[in-house]
């Protein structure tokens, strides 16, 4: 009897300790496959918002993009496939997502923000200035080169631009000048919103202003125009109007500028027109004209560290996970799909006979009870 006693005892530890471990192996398959779910789902999202069937080449080409930048990057295949589906959200074409990606994953590394941010603010200024997509990692450059050189940051940039750019853009001011422009006024604090709608303001009374911007303009004997009516850079404006008032008293001075640039932009427009402001613009246009690779730099020097490392080391792990996930996701949605079909099989059986599953209820609950009283 003890002998029998023993031996059910050890085999009781033996089937504890399985469950155990099955447990703990369906934990870790769970977990490895968790992440190639994650990215799968994502990449469903950046399908539906860009309206691609999913045997189109350009939905594999989307994929194979976000996967390759997750193994290669510090951002792993997720994360880029959810920078694509928000430049899909703004109305990119899959080609153009593709083209933007790696400039925004070196524009978010070097400012600092997630990869969503820096899609947005990506895409806004490709939109308003009317770029290219490919031309991503120009604009990168520009905002780092800015950014590293003033008083500003990714943030505040992308706030200004969203105010300015529409009328940069028209008024043919380049990115270069605009941000450079947005930088040297950080450096006297007027940022973000605030020097958004400040250069807004100023460069469409530059160009078209209102009776009294045109008439101090023209007691200056300035003209912001040139023989086919387009506006003349801000640079070549502001140098002559500080040409010509340099030498008025201040109040006059100041009454002038104000009427000229109006009420809100009037300490944005003395401010550029302060001489060292001047010279530091002219110098930060000539940079940023020059500067051809600074974001991607910038980026790989901040992950030039033991974080960075791990960091990539853990996107290169998660493009593991991901192919593995990809090699075993027919298979496993073909199981699901099967045993969704049972389920619902026995969901159909027991609505159509609710007797025989109420009696097989009552058999269950005796066989657990006699189970439970004999140990």
């Amino acid at each position: 009897m003890q002998t029998h006693r023993a031996q059910g005892k050890q085999m009781m530890g033996m089937g504890t300790m399985q469950i155990a471990a099955a447990t703990a192996m369906g934990y870790g398959a769970s977990r490895l496959m968790s992440e190639g779910m994650e990215f799968d789902t994502t990449m469903s999202r950046v399908q539906a918002l860009t309206r691609l069937d999913k045997n189109d080449p350009m939905l594999a080409e989307l994929r194979a993009n976000a996967k390759a930048l997750g193994a290669s990057t510090w951002a792993d295949p997720t994360q880029v496939a959810q920078g694509q589906a928000f430049y899909a959200m703004a109305g990119f074409k899959p080609e153009d997502i593709v083209k933007s990606m790696a400039g925004t994953l070196d524009l978010a590394r070097a400012g600092d923000i997630d990869i969503a941010r820096a899609a947005d603010i990506g895409s806004n200024i490709l939109s308003a200035f009317g770029l290219d997509a490919s031309e991503m990692d120009r604009v990168g450059d520009i905002l780092v080169g800015t950014f590293t050189r003033t008083n500003t940051n990714m943030e505040m940039l992308g706030d200004t631009m969203r105010y300015v750019a529409p009328i940069a853009k028209e008024l043919g001011v380049s990115l270069e000048e605009t941000s450079a422009m947005a930088g040297v006024l950080g450096n006297v604090g007027i940022q973000g919103t605030q020097a958004g709608t400040a250069m807004r303001a100023m460069l469409s009374r530059l160009a078209a202003g209102p009776n009294m911007a045109r008439k101090e303009l023209k007691a200056l004997r300035i003209n912001t125009s040139d023989k086919e009516g387009n506006m003349k850079d801000p640079v070549t404006i502001l140098t002559e109007v500080l040409e010509k008032t340099s030498k008025m008293g201040n109040a006059k001075r100041l009454g002038i500028l104000k009427n000229i640039a109006g009420m809100e932009a009037a300490s944005a427009f003395a401010s550029l027109l302060d001489k060292g402001n001047l010279d530091d613009l002219k110098n930060l246009i000539a940079e940023l004209r020059n500067n051809k690779g600074e974001s991607q730099k910038l980026a790989k020097t901040m992950a030039d560290n033991l974080s960075g490392d791990i960091q990539e080391l853990n996107s290169a792990w998660s493009d593991f996970k991901i192919a593995i996930f990809e090699v075993n996701s027919k298979g496993l949605r073909k199981t699901m799909q099967w045993l969704t079909k049972i389920m619902n099989s026995i969901g159909s059986f027991a609505k159509e006979n609710p007797e025989i599953v109420r009696n097989l209820s009552y058999v269950a609950g005796g066989v657990m009870g006699i189970t439970s009283a004999l140990g």
